[in-house]
C-alpha cells in the first residue's frame, strides 16, 4: 500500500538498516555492515519497496505533513493509505503551546487529515517515566499527557518476556479495549532483525516483488 513516513525522531542511515534487516532475515549489524561494503545491493532491496516515502526533516509542523501528504498524491497519482508520523512529541506546536496542549492540537490536526484524505494516521507517543523500562502492561493513564480523547484506538507496546512483544488495547471505538491493560496481544519477536511473528522476506523474495506505480489509480479529486 501507498505509505508515507514522517520520521523526524530517527535518522535516515538507522532506518535504511532497519528496514534492510526486516526485509532479508539479518540483523542489523549485518545490515550495516552490507550497507558499508556493498551499497549498491542494498539500495537494489530497498527500491523494491518505493512506495514507501520518507521524510526525515527534523522540524516537522501539522502544516508540514499536510504538505508532504500532498507532495505524495501529486508524485505517485494517490493519497498514501498509511501516513506514520514518529512521533507526535517531535511535532512543533506553531500555535507556541507546550506539553499535552500542543500534543492535543497536533492529535486533532491529524484526526483532520485521516478523514480528509480516508487514510490511517498512525502516531508514535511516548508514555510516563515510569514504564520507560518496557517491561510493564501499559494502561491508558501512562500515556503522557493523558491525550486519549481524540485517536479512534490506541496501543500501548511493551517486552512481556524476551523474544516477544506485547500490545495492550487501551482504546478501541470499534473493538474490544481496557484501559486498565486487560485485553493484551502477544508475539513473537526478533529484534535484531527488527521482525515481528518470526517472519521475513528473504532476499529471493523481495527481488521477486513487483514494483508498483500508483499513478494508474486515476488523477487526484480535490476538494
Amino acid at each position: 500500500m501507498p505509505v508515507l513516513y514522517l520520521c523526524p525522531d530517527t535518522d535516515a542511515v538507522t532506518m535504511r538498516g532497519r528496514m534492510f534487516a526486516m526485509l532479508t532475515g539479518v540483523t542489523v549489524d549485518e545490515a550495516d555492515q552490507a550497507m558499508a561494503r556493498n551499497p549498491a545491493s542494498v539500495d537494489e532491496v530497498l527500491s523494491r519497496f518505493n512506495f514507501v516515502r520518507w521524510s526525515f526533516d527534523t522540524y516537522v509542523t501539522t502544516d508540514h505533513i499536510a504538505e508532504a501528504c500532498e507532495a505524495y498524491a501529486y508524485g505517485w497519482g494517490a493519497w498514501p493509505a498509511l501516513v506514520v508520523v514518529d512521533n507526535v512529541g517531535n511535532v512543533a506546536d506553531r500555535g507556541g503551546g507546550e506539553d499535552w496542549n500542543a500534543w492535543e492540537r497536533t492529535l486533532s490536526h491529524l484526526s483532520d487529515l485521516a478523514k480528509t484524505i480516508n487514510a490511517h494516521v498512525l502516531a508514535l507517543h511516548h508514555l510516563t517515566g515510569e514504564y520507560d523500562d518496557g517491561d510493564k502492561v501499559p494502561t491508558l493513564s501512562a500515556l503522557r499527557g493523558k491525550v486519549s480523547k481524540l485517536p479512534s484506538l490506541i496501543m500501548g507496546v511493551y517486552t512481556p518476556y524476551e523474544g516477544a512483544m506485547g500490545f495492550s488495547v487501551l482504546k478501541n471505538r470499534s473493538g474490544r479495549a481496557s484501559a486498565s491493560g486487560g485485553v493484551v496481544y502477544e508475539m513473537p519477536c526478533d529484534f535484531e532483525r527488527m521482525q515481528l511473528d518470526g517472519g521475513c522476506f528473504t532476499s529471493a523474495e523481495v527481488v521477486d516483488v513487483p514494483k508498483v506505480n500508483y499513478q494508474e489509480e486515476g488523477d487526484i479529486e480535490w476538494s
